[in-house]
């Protein structure tokens, strides 16, 4: 998923050392306790201010609740595929996060033209659900739509459901993984018919999925990976997968740059599209 994710930062949380030392007179311990009170609460009263300058003035305006989350970016993506070529993608994403449940969705165009020449025009919606059972057990469904008018996939939509279990979750990084079923259909445009390709094809799948996030130092650094496998059930020849592996930097007020790489593979793709497709996005993003 894009994955992202279509996947939430989570905020790391340093513990704090306290290094006790037996006192030799009643004096010096008193001093040392006094001390030790002052640095607590000079820390405490640093700790809003660096809060302030973190999260978004929008955030604070609207009193947003903390389990809602809402980011926009722009950036510039590099794909290489067929032709390799140079595109511009817009991001919406949201996501809504309690102890029991998940939802996010995040929605992208990338446009990529040369010269008055419009190579694709790539839209797609990815949309999870996840219900925690207990702190190791949870269940995942999702919806992908996806449409491009100039390639020859006009529209795909796929569907899944899977229990997961988390390998391993902490405060700061969680691996999650999950296996059910998929299923994936699609409409094919006019050339693609003509071209000897079914206007209309469907097929049920096993499906497995993969994630990994962690946020480091402080949040300072938030690395994601994610991996969405399926394989025809009728036919283990027909596989397809996508993967996407990045990082974030978060700045000021809400804004962040990113890094990502997204791989998109078929091993059985239809006539006019890419077996392999690569993306290299840079981006610039503004979370409230």
């Amino acid at each position: 998923m894009e994955s992202s994710s279509g996947v939430a930062s989570l905020s790391v949380v340093f513990p704090v050392l306290a290094l006790m030392f037996s006192p030799f007179v009643a004096a010096d311990e008193s001093a040392s306790t006094s001390t030790a009170n002052t640095s607590t609460q000079s820390a405490q009263d640093k700790t809003p201010s660096v809060q302030d300058k973190t999260k978004s003035p929008l955030r604070k305006m609207l009193n947003m609740p903390d389990a809602l989350t809402i980011g926009a970016s722009a950036s510039i993506t590099s794909s290489k595929g067929q032709t390799d070529y140079d595109s511009r993608t817009y991001v919406l994403e949201a996501s809504w996060t309690t102890t029991k449940n998940i939802i996010s969705t995040y929605n992208q165009i990338q446009r990529s033209e040369t010269g008055s020449q419009v190579l694709s025009d790539k839209k797609s919606s990815d949309n999870f659900w996840q219900y925690n059972f207990s702190e190791r057990y949870y269940l995942l469904a999702g919806y992908r739509y996806s449409s491009d008018e100039i390639q020859l996939v006009d529209r795909e939509h796929e569907v899944f459901l899977a229990p997961g279990f988390y390998p391993y979750r902490s405060q700061t990084c969680r691996l999650s993984t999950a296996a059910g079923a998929v299923y994936l259909s699609q409409d094919y445009s006019q050339t693609a018919i003509l071209a000897g390709e079914d206007a209309h094809e469907e097929s049920w799948r096993y499906g497995a999925y993969e994630a990994f996030d962690c946020a480091l130092m402080g949040g300072a650094l938030s690395l994601s990976q994610s991996v969405i496998y399926s394989q025809n059930k009728e036919d283990s020849d027909d596989y397809r997968y996508r993967s996407m592996i990045g990082a974030s930097v978060p700045m000021a007020y809400g804004l962040s740059v990113s890094v990502s790489y997204n791989l998109s593979y078929d091993n059985q793709p239809k006539f006019g599209v890419d077996k392999k497709q690569a993306d290299l996005t840079t981006a610039l993003s503004y979370k409230f």
